[in-house]
């Protein structure tokens, strides 16, 4: 996964550079080019096919590539001393983050309360009942009118995110916070299980939801919708 960063009169070298380095903590392969010399979509190949920074894409299918734009912020956080534990199932691959990490968060910190460490069953079961909470939130009317055109996408490509579970209490509720972000290459030992990830205006490949262990509900879908 692939993106292409302007230069020169689009992007000063040291805000590149910026972006280069943020979104190389998170693994993501990041190439330096022109937005006037660079392949047209025609020309690249299917899976280098993603949205130019600084330009929103229209609807795409489900048989896209994830669109990811240059993030205005990202917020960082302190390095674990030792990576978060990973958990995989037969589509999934993310990182519990231990109930220590979060109030060290600037994020988490600022938002949340009460947190607590998920256990791999629990997170087995929010991923067993995520595909059909995505599809009954196709039909939600009180989510914002823009989720419904990547719903279906973020749906299709579930096994290509990285995911994030932090353990977080919501109105006297145990909840699991779940953090997606696009995939990375080569990431057994990337930042991402060292950091909870955080960015802004990364687009639709980034996205939150919570999950009720107790009552196997989700809630507070977040879909980063980009500028």
């Amino acid at each position: 996964m692939n993106l292409v960063i302007p230069s020169d009169d689009k992007l000063s070298e040291c805000g590149a550079a910026r972006v280069r380095f943020c979104l190389a903590g998170l693994g993501l392969l990041v190439v330096t080019g022109s937005c006037s010399t660079g392949p047209t979509p025609q020309q690249m190949k299917p899976d280098e096919q993603t949205a130019q920074p600084g330009v929103k894409t229209g609807p795409q299918t489900a048989a896209n590539e994830l669109s990811i734009y240059v993030p205005h912020t990202v917020a960082g956080g302190p390095l674990a001393a030792e990576p978060f534990s990973l958990v995989q199932g037969g589509d999934y691959v993310g990182a519990i983050i231990p109930e220590g990490y979060p109030p060290n968060h600037h994020y988490l910190a600022r938002y949340y309360r009460g947190f607590w460490t998920p256990v791999k069953e629990q997170v087995a079961e929010a991923e067993a009942y995520l595909a059909l909470f995505l599809e009954t939130a196709l039909h939600d009317r009180n989510l914002h009118p823009e989720y419904p055109l990547h719903i279906p996408r973020i749906k299709a490509n579930l096994p290509k995110f990285r995911r994030q579970y932090v353990g977080v209490t919501v109105n006297n509720a145990r909840v699991i916070f779940c953090n997606f972000f696009p995939g990375a290459q080569g990431d057994s030992d990337g930042r991402w299980r060292y950091s909870f990830v955080k960015v802004f205006d990364g687009g639709p490949s980034f996205w939150t939801v919570l999950f009720d262990p107790a009552t196997k509900k989700f809630s507070r879908l977040r879909i980063d919708l980009g500028f």
